[in-house]
């Protein structure tokens, strides 16, 4: 889908989209023009008018553009009239619209915006609106404490706004040069240690909402993007909806296995349009960030098959070169070698060779719409062609053929049936059967008749056929094909599951240290028919319970039916870091850990119910159902997050009911074990066998576990190749200031990489953090050196000479002397 045109309208987005990638944007603009005309008099109704003087002000604005020839164009007449667009006004007259150029901003929702998606007017309207605010801050008086929270509540809050790290440096200057004398520093303090943490004895000065007081403008864009990431995607809005096919159409863009995120933005990044998802993606890749999404991948889809980008980049080709080849490959709508080669597999089509769409296949995808490259480009897709994937003398024949497909495909627009020596070719919905030639030939040929042979269903034996077409029109049929190979497929019989055990076994087979957690330990006393049977007539139930200390946590399942004596047992650890452990995550990991153990017996039930059937869940952990099981927002700063969307994505994706019960934990302690009802005693049961086995790891040394990406996770955040539960923003703020903060210390010959890691950083942040805000800006200014020693006094010119007043030893005095200085006056006590 291509959005030809966009409208604001108030606080509302007017979008028309065209039906699909083929309509030109002159096809749009008819149904654009009648949209806006309806959104005009909707708002009249109420009361209200549009008024086009304000334009991008505040009114409304509409994008019609001309764009280069790339990807998914949009091409409109040189001479086209913004007269084709208009709005009523204040007095229900029709008024044209303003016309905007692809590079020209105007204004809107507080940001210049432009249609060619360059940030080059924002970032001179924040370096303009930044010079501003620091002149009214020279003139004005503040005590130093109050500076630097200032920042983060005014001026910060007007830069919130995508831009890259290098321009934030440009537009803060300014800022920063005001705002650092205010507050008791130099104005060209470092800005490295300006940005850096308080923990690592930067000049972040607390703030009153306990927040940091001036975090770098990057890292607040980075939270920020983190957020709408994580939050739409977890929480499966339309956002989240309209995301996931940018994540999508991005993947199909590069042509890789991966995801866009998990990417290397330096490899592959020139292959994508640029999009806000592609500048996140900067962003991240270059902090060693990446967030991987519950997406589809494309798949291979034969023996032998490969992805023609994965083949271009092992080739080492330039990323001109790839950028090239990328375009071909995009416009021929090919994923794999084999979207490009005959269906037996052993040769390039003439078409993809020449560089023409092959007309034997259907499209799997929704492509973008593609110019065709240049003449040489071809070449160098030949060239590349030939050095990869050919044989060195026979003309498109590939090194190593390629095998069996993986499945039948009916996307494949010929298809042979060997038994009935048949040929059929896809006309609409309908298969058209050709008529043989009655003479035998090295190349089986077929007419195609010109009153046409429908057949609604394909013989069983049909497979993938490559024809090529011959022009030879006659009384009797259209032309001929001949048959250049024929493909095979092999039915790949999947091993179904006898037992839950099994299905058990497979999910931990295809467990990966950073993909996929299953329970450690599944076990089942009785009979498990008895509890599919409870299960189909929604009388089963499942308690859960978690157990944690000392940073490490584990959690115990039982399902089992209201009467009977058939139980299934579930044990497992509470994955994560130590400082990632609770009793929440515990009691969480148990529900996850019976919701997937519901999910199993769910593919045993054969026939499935009509209906999902019910199953009670109850817990002991209020905060842990709510979690999992109440309607509201997910936010990826609150804690759990990782499990809490997962175990909402096991639920969406259960066919099963589920409902939620809380049960009063630890009720014996109250009340007599003769009093409590039936979930409170299987609580007892569980919350016991969670205790020993807590012990029982605690005894063998185990203290804790990776945290990795659960198979329903929708959206994972890793850092350094760590999965994290959550968006903490201060673990983002160090990843973007302490490279820098590293570098500085790494220049000045103060501390290695290696003298840094030995420096107990956690002891500093306490002391920092416990010392009175002077201190603070005391500590930072002598560990840098920036403070009103002689060596800067002479500098700033408030002095002429640079020597040591107290002694005659040091004729530069600098930070280093003034705890060493062996003047009189400065070893006295007093």
């Amino acid at each position: 889908m291509v959005a030809d045109c966009f409208c604001f309208v108030g606080d509302t987005d007017v979008c028309e989209a065209a039906p699909s990638v083929e309509c030109s944007g002159e096809d749009v603009l008819p149904s654009v023009h009648k949209a806006m005309l309806w959104w005009s008099k909707a708002v009249s109704l109420t009361g209200g008018a549009i008024n086009p003087d304000f334009r991008w002000n505040s009114a409304t604005g509409v994008w019609v553009f001309r764009r280069r020839r790339e990807f998914g164009a949009v091409v409109l007449p040189s001479g086209q009239s913004s007269t084709s667009l208009l709005v009523d006004d204040l007095d229900g007259r029709p008024v044209p619209l303003t016309w905007l150029e692809p590079d020209q901003a105007e204004r809107t929702l507080g940001v210049m915006m432009a249609p060619q998606s360059s940030s080059m007017a924002q970032s001179q309207a924040f370096r303009n609106k930044a010079l501003t605010w620091a002149s009214s801050l020279r003139c004005g008086f503040l005590q130093r404490y109050d500076v630097l929270p200032l920042l983060r509540s005014t001026i910060q809050k007007s830069l919130e706004y995508p831009m890259a790290k290098d321009q934030w440096e440009t537009i803060m200057s300014p800022v920063l040069m005001a705002a650092l004398p205010k507050a008791g520093f130099v104005r060209r303090f470092l800005r490295a240690v300006v940005y850096a943490p308080l923990s690592f004895q930067g000049v972040g000065v607390p703030h009153p909402s306990k927040a940091v007081g001036v975090p770098h403008p990057f890292a607040l864009q980075l939270l920020k993007h983190l957020d709408m990431l994580l939050r739409y995607s977890a929480n499966r809005t339309k956002t989240g909806q309209f995301l996931e096919a940018n994540l999508q159409a991005h993947q199909l863009e590069t042509g890789t296995k991966y995801g866009i995120f998990q990417q290397v933005f330096c490899n592959t990044g020139i292959l994508t349009s640029d999009t806000w998802v592609k500048r996140v993606w900067e962003e991240l890749d270059s902090l060693d960030m990446h967030v991987e999404f519950l997406s589809p991948r494309l798949e291979l889809q034969r023996d032998g098959d490969q992805r023609l980008m994965q083949i271009f980049i092992d080739a080492l080709v330039d990323q001109t070169t790839l950028k090239w080849l990328n375009w071909c490959r995009v416009y021929l709508h090919a994923v794999t070698l084999s979207d490009i080669v005959t269906a037996d597999g052993a040769q390039i089509t003439r078409e993809a060779w020449s560089g023409f769409r092959d007309s034997h296949r259907l499209d799997r995808y929704v492509w973008p719409r593609t110019a065709r490259p240049a003449s040489r480009w071809w070449d160098v897709w030949r060239a590349c062609l030939a050095r990869t994937v050919l044989a060195p003398s026979v003309h498109r024949r590939l090194t190593r053929p390629l095998g069996e497909w993986n499945a039948p495909d009916l996307h494949w627009r010929w298809q042979y049936s060997p038994e009935t020596r048949s040929l059929y070719h896809l006309e609409g919905s309908l298969w058209v059967r050709t008529t043989p030639f009655p003479t035998p030939s090295r190349h089986r040929r077929f007419r195609i008749p010109l009153v046409q042979s429908f057949a609604s269903n394909l013989p069983q034996d049909c497979v993938r056929a490559s024809v090529e077409f011959h022009s030879r029109p006659s009384r009797e049929s259209k032309g001929w094909v001949s048959v250049l190979g024929v493909g095979s497929h092999v039915e790949r019989q999947l091993t179904n599951p006898n037992s839950i055990l099994d299905v058990w076994r497979q999910q931990r087979a295809s467990v990966t240290p950073n993909y996929g957690w299953v329970p450690e330990t599944v076990t089942i006393e009785g009979s498990e028919q008895r509890l599919l049977l409870a299960l189909r007539q929604g009388k089963l139930r499942a308690i859960s319970d978690g157990s944690y200390k000392n940073q490490l946590g584990t959690a115990c399942v039982q399902i089992r039916t209201l009467t009977g004596s058939d139980v299934m047992w579930i044990l497992c650890q509470t994955p994560g870091k130590p400082e990632d452990q609770s009793s929440t995550r515990s009691e969480l990991i148990g529900l996850l850990a019976a919701l997937m153990a519901l999910g199993w017996m769910a593919q045993l039930l054969d026939p499935p119910p009509p209906e999902p059937p019910p199953v009670e869940v109850a817990c002991d952990g209020l905060v842990a159902l709510r979690k999992s099981f109440y309607r509201y927002h997910l936010k990826p700063s609150e804690a759990q997050f990782d499990l809490a969307s997962t175990i909402r994505e096991t639920i969406r994706r259960l066919p099963l009911s589920p409902k939620s019960r809380h049960v009063r934990g630890h009720s014996d302690r109250k009340r007599p074990q003769a009093m409590l009802d039936w979930f409170e005693l299987r609580n007892l049961e569980v919350d016991s066998k969670a205790q020993a086995y807590r012990r029982h790891l605690e005894s063998i040394g185990v203290t804790s576990t990776s945290n990795p990406c659960f198979f329903d996770e929708p959206a994972a955040l890793f850092i350094s190749n760590e999965k994290v539960s959550r968006v903490d923003f201060s673990q983002l703020l160090d990843s973007v200031t302490l490279p820098d903060l590293k570098e500085h210390w790494a220049t000045r010959f103060r501390l290695s990489p290696a003298q840094w890691e030995e420096v107990d950083w956690t002891s500093v942040s306490r002391a920092m953090h416990a010392l009175p805000a002077k201190l603070q800006r005391w500590t930072a200014k002598h560990t840098t050196g920036f403070c009103g020693v002689g060596k800067f006094r002479v500098r700033w010119k408030s002095d002429t000479n640079s020597s040591c007043p107290r002694c005659s030893d040091c004729p530069i005095e600098d930070h280093l002397h003034v705890p060493r200085c062996h003047g009189v006056t400065a070893v006295a006590e007093w």
